[in-house]
């Protein structure tokens, strides 16, 4: 096929519409003539010609490479048009991060992409960052992860859509905040599937206005384990180590821009405390200096351990099991659930949540 037909076809199918940049801002197709697409901007509203080769030269690197950079080095000086033109294409969606990028994905990843919204997965490239911390306050932590698909206000929030990112070969530790301690971890058994959830906040202020926890949509990850650690690692000992963790996070705020989810938090300034979000990005560098979850980690790759530890009864952990994410590009959410399943489930949780706040 001759070059700069797919990139017109392309931009002859757009005439006349509007199509979105990274940034949100919007660029009209006016029309396609000769070697150039005229494109009508906020500064530029009679249009300005653009070379379909830039376009072109775009399309071929995204359908080749798979994602390609958002940038004038990249995609030339009108980069954020050809990168509002490539996200037309589809399966193709926008990484927000610095500098942006556009990614083709299969239809269970944009699924994902949509229901979860944007995570700055700064880890993607790091093969040592698979290390994760849930912190709750949950009597069977450890048995898988579950939590409300939105916040107590309707919005996406990291501490939930975490979960998402959490993959098969992945080690998952588990602070307990009764304890005050990491106590166990575990490792994903599957991938994330739908069910309801019933959940009430560890945000204090939540907690008052909510008063009780309540049944919502939740996304359910099935775990192996939990393992305990030799021994705990509490949060006395962590201060310990305040120094030490405070320069693993300035050296990752030196290499990497966004959020890192980091599972630590200084109140005050000074006192070491765990974050308040259910689900955090452990890094390597911290699994690394805290001796008991160096030793755990060098188990879970240990092909002695090769059965779960054993488990809590039926019941908190079952309901989820039926729950089936649709693969479907219409990132719509249909799932089946066994009604009997989730009632037995919603009890469990409503029960162990009156247990904890009695």
């Amino acid at each position: 096929m001759p070059r700069e037909v797919l990139a017109r076809t392309l931009l002859e199918s757009l005439v006349g519409q509007q199509i979105l940049t990274i940034a949100g801002r919007p660029n009209t197709v006016l029309s396609v003539v000769g070697d150039d697409v005229v494109v009508a901007t906020g500064r530029a509203p009679g249009g300005q010609p653009v070379p379909i080769e830039w376009v072109q030269t775009g399309l071929e690197r995204l359908l080749e490479e798979r994602e390609v950079e958002v940038s004038v080095a990249s995609l030339g000086h009108r980069s954020s048009f050809v990168g509002a033109a490539l996200l037309t294409l589809p399966d193709a969606i926008a990484d927000p991060a610095t500098p942006p990028r556009i990614r083709l994905v299969d239809p269970p990843t944009a699924y994902k992409l949509d229901q979860a919204g944007h995570i700055n997965a700064w880890w993607r490239d790091d093969s040592r960052q698979h290390f994760w911390l849930e912190i709750t306050d949950r009597d069977d932590i450890g048995v898988d992860l579950h939590c409300p698909q939105r916040d107590s206000a309707g919005k996406r929030s990291p501490g939930f859509s975490l979960i998402w990112w959490v993959d098969v070969g992945d080690i998952v530790f588990h602070y307990n905040l009764n304890q005050q301690a990491i106590i166990s971890w575990s490792r994903p058994a599957g991938h994330v599937t739908e069910a309801p959830t019933t959940w009430r906040p560890h945000r204090s202020a939540t907690r008052r206005r909510l008063k009780t926890a309540r049944p919502q949509p939740g996304w359910w990850l099935d775990l192996d384990g939990p393992f305990p650690l030799d021994q705990p690692l509490t949060i006395a000992q962590l201060t310990e180590r305040d120094d030490d963790i405070h320069q693993i996070l300035k050296q990752l705020e030196g290499r990497h821009r966004g959020s890192l989810y980091f599972p630590f938090f200084w109140w005050g300034g000074w006192q070491l405390r765990p974050m308040q979000t259910y689900l955090n990005k452990l890094p390597a560098e911290l699994v690394d200096c805290l001796p008991q979850l160096a030793a755990a980690a060098t188990l879970a790759q240990s092909p002695v351990l090769q059965t779960s530890a054993p488990r809590t009864p039926p019941g908190l952990g079952a309901v989820y099991r039926q729950a089936q994410v649709s693969a479907s590009p219409s990132g719509r959410q249909p799932f089946t659930v066994n009604p009997a399943l989730v009632e037995r489930g919603l009890q469990g949780h409503a029960d162990t949540q009156n247990e904890l706040d009695e």
